[in-house]
């Protein structure tokens, strides 16, 4: 198996990550693990937005391993089809087009002034929501759900 931990990965610390390699190794598991330099603020969003950081990783094992890679690339999926806020700066309708490619669970809150907090590849929606909010109030008051997973949030 390949194991690919990212050393900010938040979600999976450095030392959880070599605790379950270690483990799973003592039970006689076959693991390689790779720990590549930090990503993003999180490194648990280099899957899947890190493709160019992890796919050579990822071809790299395939070969040692004697693995046939595709000859046609599967495609990726369809982004969601829903606007920006209408407030966002470019630099913050950028982040929501980031934002959308991101795994679920999945949130984006945004102010009247354009503030906002997203948070993507969360144990719960729940979590999501909350963590959105709250890194989008660092900066005003009347921050709000635009979207959940991919999705325009219920006013």
């Amino acid at each position: 198996m390949l194991w690919v931990y990212a050393q900010n990965d938040h979600f999976f610390g450095p030392r959880l990550a070599e605790k379950f390699k270690d483990v799973f190794a003592a039970g006689g598991g076959n693991v390689e693990f790779v720990a590549p330099p930090p990503f993003g603020k999180d490194g648990h969003t280099l899957f899947p937005a890190g493709i160019p950081e992890w796919t050579p990783i990822v071809d790299d094992f395939f070969s040692r391993h004697g693995l046939k890679l595709r000859q046609v690339l599967l495609p990726l999926p369809e982004l969601p089809k829903i606007p920006p806020p209408a407030a966002l700066s470019q630099n913050g309708r950028d982040v929501f087009q980031k934002y959308l490619s991101g795994a679920p669970h999945k949130a984006f809150a945004v102010s009247s002034a354009g503030h906002y907090g997203y948070m993507i590849s969360r144990r719960t929606i729940e979590e999501a929501q909350f963590a959105a909010l709250k890194f989008c109030r660092e900066h005003a008051k009347d921050c709000y759900l635009y979207s959940v997973d991919g999705a325009l949030a219920p006013k």
